[in-house]
């Protein structure tokens, strides 16, 4: 994303950038903690790598059958 796009983005969201440089320190760093945001700062390009890996909050499964309760094969059933 461009400058420009980012900048549309944060308006966008009512202003956030301006609410984050408002904000407490300790609060800023632990929100960022929860998002699992890590900056990277590369000294001879002057830019930052942001990543974002937040904490799952459940974990999903779909099972693909097996689920279902044991019958006996058609013709081997002991009860006939």
């Amino acid at each position: 994303m461009s400058r420009e796009e980012i900048r549309g983005l944060v308006d966008a969201l009512g202003g956030l950038l301006s609410v984050l440089h408002r904000t407490d320190p300790a609060d800023k760093a632990e929100g960022y903690r929860q998002l699992g945001l890590r900056l990277t700062y590369d000294h001879e390009t002057q830019t930052v790598l942001a990543e974002s890996r937040p904490t799952p909050v459940g974990v999903l499964c779909v099972s693909e059958g097996g689920l279902e309760p044991p019958r006996p094969l058609k013709g081997t059933s002991t009860s006939s």
